[in-house]
């Protein structure tokens, strides 16, 4: 039922058989001037290529028919109706709708404007009430909020609409429900994997490789964030096709899916419904569910890792445990756990002052063994900068880098007797075979003594077999390899300046903490700036081992 404003007759005799409604709209309808006005458009899915288009050319149309200006347009992409906290683009239109540029809102539809119950759409309504915008829906036209009978059929239609999007969400996780419990595949594939007909599949080999590499290289001794470094700096592109970070290794590495098993309903992500005891329920509480509630099949598709292997991973993430920040995503602080003072070695942490980011030495606050030793954020980037960008990337530095390494590796190469070290590297994997064959013998008490044996063998294996291929390798190629490793280097070095542009705080960060094995800084004490008693003097960078080996020093 199309719910229509209340009209008044004119007594008017000038204005006779001329319907005069209480709103804005009508006022300035009447004068002939145009309404001004904007256009929200919405799709839930990115699915619905179409759906935007077509609303815009309705409203559009739609517009030109009623006397309306369009002076605007808002559009949430592939974001449902009730989530209110993702339609950023809604927020602002409301937001702007207190500064008085428009007069109306036109929609589709009601549920274009919103999904939520009656009880949210009064939080948002309020804002438009007060400011005199009116909504206009396609099919409906204007909804009168200041009429009983308009805001009760208003209210009506949204209930009716948030109640057809809890039944759909009780459906779909019935059916969810349903298909896990056949051991179907729903959803995207993990990194390494293909979904052929509900049925995970073994994916490209190159990124079984890479998952293969991500696992043993954490093993070997490797952090996250040195695995991270180790692919970023090799040009290989993460599952989102971008540089890989800890947070995408951390995922891959926790991820029971690469040792075939099947696991749904490890985690309640929906928003009205959840599964319980086999069931859908209401009682939705966010947050990972009990064992019981998880529905699990071993060997259900090719396993890419062995369950010893992760097994060792997830004791040693166990392990590694560690609360390096009190702040999300770093709070801002660049250098986070990688700034050490150069005059006594203790560690440097962030702190803000007057809005501005500074680090000082530990020892100086709580051992009182340093003078507090202290350096701001702003120049530490601004020197850190100078030195990357154009102090070790320039050309002659560059070209004496290649040089050094092509020595070097000419060098190691030279040294290597094959025929021995393929003998030493069979000794050793029949040590490690025997090694892991105990650890599902030992006792627990036993069980870190023999991981660590296990990555010492791994480790020095690794290395032997690095110094076999180099040995082998024609001088021309390993020239060319060398050559390849700097270039990616240098690119991944001079991608600072782009970062430092976009001005992201934690992408900032990332990148330092990617690139970047510790800074040293010295300051000096600077007697006639009292807010500001530190300056900076010199400091030293140190790259990670996995760029490159050498250091960068900074200018005095």
């Amino acid at each position: 039922m199309a719910s229509t404003p209340r009209r008044l007759l004119s007594r008017n005799p000038d204005m006779e058989g001329i319907d005069v409604t209480r709103t804005k709209l009508s006022r300035a309808a009447t004068k002939g001037k145009p309404i001004l006005a904007v256009a929200y458009l919405r799709m839930s899915s990115d699915k619905q290529t179409e759906s935007i288009p077509e609303q815009r050319k309705s409203i559009n149309r739609y517009a030109a028919e009623h006397g309306y200006r369009i002076v605007a347009e808002y559009s949430d992409v592939g974001i449902s109706g009730d989530a209110t906290e993702k339609r950023h683009e809604f927020r602002r239109m409301i937001a702007d709708a207190a500064k008085g540029t428009f007069q109306a809102i036109l929609v589709w539809d009601q549920d274009r404007f919103g999904r939520f119950d009656s009880i949210e759409a009064g939080h948002w309504v309020f804002p438009l009430v007060q400011a005199g915008v009116a909504l206009v829906t396609l099919d409906s036209g204007p909804i009168d909020w200041s009429d009983f009978a308009g805001r009760v059929m208003y209210s009506i239609k949204q209930e009716g609409k948030h109640a057809f999007l809890r039944d759909l969400s009780r459906n779909v996780m019935r059916g969810k429900l349903a298909a896990a419990k056949r051991g179907e595949w729903m959803g995207r594939a993990p990194y390494g994997y293909i979904v052929k007909q509900k049925t995970l599949k073994l994916g490209p080999s190159s990124q079984v490789k890479v998952v293969r590499r991500i696992f043993e290289g954490y093993c070997n001794g490797l952090s996250i964030r040195g695995v991270c470094v180790a692919l970023n700096a090799d040009g290989i592109k993460s599952p989102n096709s971008k540089t890989w970070s800890p947070k995408v290794v951390r995922a891959i590495l926790t991820c029971e899916t690469y040792i075939g098993r099947y696991v749904w309903n490890s985690k309640r992500c929906g928003k009205y419904h959840a599964v319980g005891g086999g069931e859908v329920t209401s009682d939705f509480r966010p947050g990972k569910t009990v064992e019981t509630d998880r529905i699990v099949f071993d060997d259900h598709h090719p396993a890419i890792i062995n369950a010893e292997t992760f097994d060792i991973v997830q004791q040693r993430l166990q392990e590694r445990r560690t609360k390096t920040t009190p702040h999300r995503n770093g709070g801002g602080y660049a250098f986070t756990g990688i700034i050490r003072c150069g005059k006594c070695g203790g560690r440097m942490n962030g702190r803000s002052e007057n809005g501005i980011a500074r680090y000082q030495c530990t020892n100086g606050d709580h051992k009182g063994t340093c003078d507090r030793n202290a350096a701001r954020q702003d120049q530490l980037l601004e020197a850190v900068a100078k030195a990357v960008l154009g102090d070790f990337l320039s050309d002659d530095n560059v070209a004496k880098l290649r040089d050094e390494m092509r020595r070097q590796l000419t060098q190691k190469s030279n040294r290597v007797d094959v025929a021995k070290t393929r003998a030493e590297m069979r000794e050793i994997e029949s040590s490690l075979t025997k090694a892991k064959r105990r650890l599902v013998e030992v006792d627990a008490d036993m069980l870190p003594v023999v991981q660590d044996h296990i990555r010492v063998l791994q480790q020095t294996l690794a290395s032997l077999e690095c110094d076999v291929q180099a040995a082998e390798t024609p001088s021309r190629q390993r020239d060319a390899d060398c050559d390849r490793s700097i270039d990616l280097a240098m690119q991944q070095l001079a991608s600072l300046r782009k970062t430092l542009e976009e001005g992201d705080a934690t992408k900032v960060r990332e990148f330092c903490q990617r690139a970047f094995q510790c800074i040293e800084v010295w300051s000096e004490r600077d007697k006639y700036h009292g807010q500001r008693p530190f300056r900076l003097k010199r400091g030293v960078v140190h790259l990670r081992s996995e760029i490159l080996p050498d250091n960068l020093f900074l200018s005095s």
